[in-house]
């Protein structure tokens, strides 16, 4: 929340769900594409499996920003 607190305040004043979709695009950026590039150099898993996760981690982390947003409006 403290993270979200300091992003929300760099952010124009848009609606809760842009703001709380561009919180979960950040995190995804920060914390998704790394851990998916990890997992592609460290195990032998077929590639289209990796891009399913990240597909699927990134729809995680867009509705867990708008609830995130929706929490601290």
């Amino acid at each position: 929340a403290l993270v979200y607190t300091i992003v929300k305040n760099s952010i124009k004043k848009k609606s809760v769900v842009k703001t709380g979709l561009y919180y979960g695009l950040l995190v995804f950026a920060v914390a998704g594409i790394p851990s998916l590039f990890a997992i592609h150099l460290l195990i032998n898993l077929p590639a289209m499996l990796i891009v399913a996760w990240g597909v699927e981690n990134m729809v995680i982390y867009l509705v867990a920003g708008m609830i995130t947003a929706k929490i601290n409006r």
